[in-house]
């Protein structure tokens, strides 16, 4: 039997992105057609097959060079599960949805499963995204991703004021530690008066959450650079925060703050900004580029647009009235209509829904995104956005459509980029 996946290779030094599809013939080897790419960096556990006269290189196992420059021509190892590779690169397997690839050591999964949504209050449907919910069915979801192996649950602090990571800690104790990857961040805005505010806040965190680390912990925004960057090195020295990222940092302050870490032997390790078909100011100002050549993951929120992406909303079904994001969107939805028609009709034609191709889209474009799930059912659209492979013509008219919409969608809390 042959499992089908798709695996994307980024490389600092050539050619950044490509897909391929990967066949699985047995739990020892896989095959993978590798498309309009030069691999030129060091990989490990690869099996790569040039096409279309493409060259490409890479160092199998053992150190010894391959040239696969002839159409058809291929090399392979053992070992499809852990595709490792050395810093710059950045491969991510899809062979199994929400499988984790190791990139120095920090998981790296095809799509994060956001809880901003955790923070609204419960069955009453009040709070930002006027979202219902309950224990049983946040329990139902977790099962239902934990099977899936989605395993990066991110949050913050400011989601819901700490209900978001205290809902969210509740739910994952039915799962060992080693199981799932934790995501939350530190808002300098949001800081206290005491001598180490950060340290203040990670505390809360660890608490609220029920462990004794984080896996990725974020800068949400950038409040003041130079002085708060600093705060993250005893923070990892101590092991409470494992690996640190940017979240609504614009390049500049992203280089300033790579630059601190630099000096203590850290750095930044990954990026997460507001990111989709209609809002792609990380494409603008060079972001998604700086993040490629230096090897950083680039995680994207908001690829769904709160929901108004999805499809399920028009202006005879708009968002919940009286929440944050119906404020935000209704009076636009009109403007998005073609363009969320147009997700349902690509969605239909793989056997998937219209906001399981706005995930696809994101991960075509080099991103890992982050997608609030609120109901189980959110977890079976991930698995389908992951096997979508859209093509070039689809990726070109979704974006004119999102140009044409004309909507402007960043947050009030997003910086000017």
């Amino acid at each position: 039997m042959f499992g089908i996946g798709i695996v994307t290779v980024e490389d600092r030094t050539s050619v950044t992105r490509s897909i391929g599809v990967a066949w699985k013939p047995s739990f020892e080897t896989c095959f993978v057609i590798i498309a309009d790419i030069s691999l030129s960096s060091s990989m490990n556990r690869f099996i790569a097959c040039a096409r279309d006269g493409i060259n490409a290189n890479a160092i199998i196992p053992g150190g010894s060079g391959r040239n696969l420059g002839a159409s058809g021509s291929r090399f392979e190892c053992a070992s499809y599960h852990s595709v490792e590779s050395t810093r710059p690169n950045k491969i991510r397997s899809q062979i199994k949805y929400g499988a984790n690839m190791t990139t120095d050591n920090m998981k790296i999964p095809a799509v994060g499963l956001g809880t901003w949504a955790w923070g609204d209050s419960g069955s009453s449907g009040d709070g930002y995204f006027g979202s219902t919910l309950t224990r049983t069915g946040l329990e139902e979801l977790a099962d239902r991703a934990h099977a899936a192996g989605f395993t990066l649950w991110d949050t913050a602090v400011v989601y819901g004021m700490g209900r978001s990571e205290t809902v969210l800690g509740e739910v994952l104790k039915r799962f060992a530690r080693s199981d799932f990857q934790l995501s939350t961040k530190f808002t300098p805005q949001a800081a206290g008066t005491g001598d180490d505010p950060m340290a203040d806040m990670l505390e809360q965190s660890l608490a609220r959450l029920g462990t004794d680390y984080i896996d990725l912990y974020w800068i949400h925004n950038p409040g003041d650079v130079a002085r708060w960057t600093p705060h993250l090195i005893p923070l990892l020295e101590s092991g409470k925060i494992k690996h640190v990222g940017l979240s609504n940092h614009n390049l500049s302050q992203i280089v300033q703050a790579n630059q601190i870490l630099g000096d203590a032997g850290y750095s930044v390790e990954a990026i997460q900004n507001h990111y989709s078909m209609l809002h792609r100011n990380s494409d603008q100002n060079g972001i998604l580029d700086f993040c490629t050549k230096e090897g950083i993951p680039f995680f994207a929120y908001m690829v769904l647009e709160q929901g108004a992406l999805t499809g399920k909303y028009n202006p005879q079904n708009p968002l919940p009235e009286g929440s944050n994001r119906a404020q935000a969107y209704n009076a636009k939805l009109p403007q998005m209509k073609s363009l969320t028609d147009r997700l349902g009709s690509i969605g239909r034609s793989h056997g998937a829904e219209a906001p399981d191709v706005a995930v696809a889209w994101a991960i075509a474009k080099g991103a890992t995104p982050i997608i609030g799930v609120t109901k189980p059912n959110h977890i079976d659209g991930l698995g389908r956005a992951a096997a979508i492979v859209l093509s070039n013509d689809d990726i070109v008219e979704l974006e004119a459509l999102a140009l044409a919409a004309n909507v402007d969608t960043r947050g009030w809390w997003e910086q000017e980029m």
